[in-house]
C-alpha cells in the first residue's frame, strides 16, 4: 500500500513537468509497463496510473500516452477526462473495449463527427451515451425517431427529457418536416417524465395539443408558474388534473375556486383545498 502511495506521488510530480521529452519518454515507458496487457485486474500498477488522471494539472502529452495504455480501465479514465482533446477521443472511439467507447460517447469534448460514428456502435450502452451527449447531431436523433433503429422510442424520449436544447432542436426539425405525429408523440412522452428539464415542461405547457398539456398538468415536477397557467387552461380535463397534482399550491387552488366557471371542477378544487388545510 505504501509503495502505491509513493508511486502515485512520484507520478503526480512527473505529470506536472512532462513537457520535457526525457520525462515524457520515461512516462510512456512506465505507462505501458503492464504485467498482463488487456487485463487490468492482473496489472499491479493500473490503479496507480489511473489515479494520476485525478490531477487537474495533467498534460495533454500524458493523456495521449495513457490513451495507449494496455489497461482498458486506464483508457476509459482518459476517455472520461475533461481535458482529453477531441483528437485523442477520436482515437479512443475506435477502442475494442465497450467501456472506453461509452466513455468517449459521454465526453462533452467528443466531436459531432465522432458521435455520428458511435451512433452506429453495435453496443446499446454506447448508443445510449451518444443520445445523452449535448453535441449529438440532431440528424442522428431524427433518424432514430423516424426509422427502425436499435432504440425504442421511449428509451430515446427518456434521454431527450434531460436535455432542453437537444429536445428543442429535434422538435423544431420534426415540425419543419411536417412530421407532426412523431413530434406530438415525443412531446407527450417527454411531458410525463418527472426528470424532464423544467424549461421543456414550460414549453410543453403551451403546446397546442391538449393531450400534451394534460401530461404536463399531471407531472409533479412541473414548475408552479406553469401549473398556475394550466389552472386556467381552455380544456377542462387539463384544469381538473392541476387540482390533483401534488405540487399544486393552496394559492393556485384558491385562485381556481375564485375564477372557475365549471361547478364540478370548482367543487374538486374546494375539496382538495380542504384536504390540504386539514
Amino acid at each position: 500500500m505504501k509503495r502505491h502511495k509513493v508511486l502515485t506521488t512520484l507520478l503526480g510530480l512527473l505529470l506536472t513537468c512532462c513537457d520535457s521529452s526525457n520525462t515524457e519518454d520515461m512516462w510512456k515507458r512506465y505507462a505501458n509497463a503492464s504485467l498482463n496487457p488487456g487485463n487490468y485486474h492482473s496489472d499491479a500498477h493500473y490503479l496507480v496510473r489511473s489515479r494520476t488522471l485525478l490531477s487537474d494539472k495533467i498534460s495533454s502529452q500524458a493523456l495521449q500516452a495513457l490513451a495507449k495504455d494496455s489497461s482498458w480501465y486506464v483508457r476509459s479514465k482518459v476517455a472520461q477526462h475533461e481535458k482529453t482533446t477531441p483528437q485523442i477521443l477520436a482515437l479512443l472511439a475506435k477502442d475494442e473495449q465497450l467501456q472506453v467507447r461509452r466513455a468517449v460517447a459521454q465526453n462533452g469534448n467528443t466531436s459531432p463527427e465522432v458521435l455520428v460514428e458511435l451512433a452506429k456502435d453495435p453496443q446499446w450502452q454506447v448508443r445510449f451515451a451518444v443520445a445523452d451527449n449535448d453535441n449529438v447531431p440532431v440528424s442522428i436523433l431524427h433518424e432514430w425517431c423516424t426509422s427502425p433503429s436499435h432504440f425504442t422510442k421511449k428509451e430515446l424520449f427518456y434521454r431527450l427529457a434531460h436535455h432542453y436544447d437537444t429536445f428543442r432542436k429535434l422538435r423544431d426539425l420534426l415540425d419543419n418536416k411536417n412530421e407532426t405525429a412523431i413530434a406530438e408523440k415525443m412531446c407527450s412522452e417527454v411531458a410525463r417524465y418527472t426528470c424532464a428539464h423544467p424549461e421543456i415542461l414550460r414549453d410543453l405547457s403551451k403546446h397546442p395539443n391538449y393531450e400534451v398539456r394534460l401530461q404536463v398538468a399531471q407531472n409533479s415536477s412541473t414548475p408552479a408558474d406553469c401549473l398556475q397557467d394550466l389552472a386556467k387552461d381552455e380544456d377542462e380535463s387539463v384544469r381538473s388534473e392541476v387540482i390533483y397534482n401534488s405540487s399544486t399550491t393552496k394559492e393556485i387552488l384558491e385562485a381556481m375556486i375564485a375564477t372557475e366557471e365549471d361547478e364540478d371542477i370548482k367543487e374538486e378544487a374546494q375539496d382538495m383545498l380542504d384536504e390540504k388545510e386539514e
